[in-house]
């Protein structure tokens, strides 16, 4: 059981990527009248590239470039478990 101190308190830079790409399909769909012209692996590889350049949360150590890059990949790799 977790105590309140030691629960991790969420950041709205983490909410930076999903919003980029919010706003990008958006506005994307309203320039060109059509909401499926922009190809959605564009606008989630804008999104990534947001999320590389953010900084670190408070307390979390400064990664390097590579190190970010084998972060997300690993996150991306790991598999949900489901029950049966």
């Amino acid at each position: 059981m977790e105590t309140k101190d030691s629960k991790a308190k969420g950041s709205f830079k983490g909410l930076l990527p999903l919003i980029g790409f919010l706003v990008l399909y958006i506005l994307a769909g309203l320039v060109s009248g059509k909401f499926d012209s922009m190809p959605l692996l564009v606008g989630m590889t804008i999104a990534g590239m947001i999320s590389f350049i953010l900084p670190p949360a408070e307390g979390e150590p400064k990664l390097t470039f590579q190190q970010k890059i084998m972060k997300f990949c690993k996150g991306g790799g790991e598999a949900v478990e489901r029950p049966i």
